[in-house]
């Protein structure tokens, strides 16, 4: 695994202004107070971005909070003149914004977006990005990408799937999380697929194994897939 803490170093200290990008579903699972206790150690601005805010309409956000959807492009001109005040606070022409956060979280789509165009690869698979990458926003603009990485010790399976942290076919029991998901969006689950249990899922989609068992691993995964893809809300 990358070294996280040497990612997040290095971004802080090639950075005028950070980013936090958080989850809109779950703001609070996808900060980190380790990063952000380094960041206000440094003494440089942090905001934070609440991204996906199309996939949590009626959730409420703190007031300091940047509400954000890349792909309705909600939030993006406050974000922008965020960005300008801080820069203006520090008397620079010419500003370097550092993204972070956990995998997945829509680091590169909120940057693309600013953008107007595609100039940071995206992937649905978690942790897609690799390297820093410094990216020309405008003239007065640049900002960092930083591939999403878990920090050490934090292991919890169901809240990195949930959170889109980690693959789904990657976690040894994603029945486990799946039932987890499952108690947790029973309504949403009944209008989507017309069933609230995984034995259920399994047979709407035809997925057995030899012998006519239902396959509750592959189901599982799949579920998770499309919840981690925002086609479950």
């Amino acid at each position: 695994m990358t070294n996280f803490w040497k990612i997040v170093n290095e971004v802080i200290k090639k950075s005028d202004i950070l980013v936090m990008v958080l989850d809109a579903r779950f703001p609070e699972e996808t900060n980190n107070e380790e990063v952000e206790l380094k960041v206000n150690r440094s003494g440089k601005k942090l905001l934070y971005v609440v991204n996906k805010s199309d996939l949590a309409k009626n959730k409420e956000f703190h007031n300091d909070y940047i509400v954000l959807s890349s792909r309705s492009r909600r939030g993006l001109r406050l974000l922008r003149e965020r960005i300008m005040i801080e820069s203006k606070k520090l008397r620079l022409d010419r500003v370097t914004v550092g993204v972070l956060g956990y995998p997945n979280t829509g680091k590169s789509s909120l940057i693309n977006t600013l953008k107007g165009r595609s100039s940071s690869k995206t992937s649905p698979k978690s942790g897609f990005t690799k390297s820093l990458q410094k990216i020309k926003i405008s003239d007065k603009i640049f900002m960092l990408d930083t591939p999403g990485v878990i920090p050490f010790g934090d292991k919890d399976d169901e809240k990195h799937v949930l959170l889109g942290v980690v693959n789904p076919e990657s976690i040894e029991y994603p029945e486990d999380v799946a039932e987890v998901l499952i108690s947790n969006m029973k309504e949403a689950m009944k209008t989507k697929y017309g069933c609230t249990s995984l034995e259920e899922l399994a047979e709407k989609w035809g997925m057995k194994k030899k012998g006519g068992h239902l396959d509750l691993r592959a189901t599982s995964v799949k579920l998770l897939r499309e919840w981690q893809r925002g086609k479950l809300r």
